[in-house]
């Protein structure tokens, strides 16, 4: 809904939902992309700050290709 607010187009916006942790929505993410043929070299996460961390964290054991920068909202 923010990204839309800001002007990102509806159609361009992909939402895994399937994850019941961190870890399965990077996996599904990569899936969810792979099957677009999107290729990323940057990403950015955006979470709560407590789990800042953590999520940068299993971000580069799981992706560690792809350039990270966590932010919160």
């Amino acid at each position: 809904e923010e990204a839309i607010r800001l002007g990102v187009p509806k159609s361009s916006i992909l939402i895994e939902n399937k994850s019941s942790n961190t870890g399965e929505n990077i996996e599904f993410t990569k899936i969810l992309l792979a099957g677009r043929h999107i290729d990323l070299k940057n990403i950015v996460l955006v979470h709560k700050p407590y789990m800042q961390r953590r999520s940068y964290a299993t971000f580069k054991k799981i992706w560690p290709e792809v350039e990270v920068l966590v932010t919160a909202p």
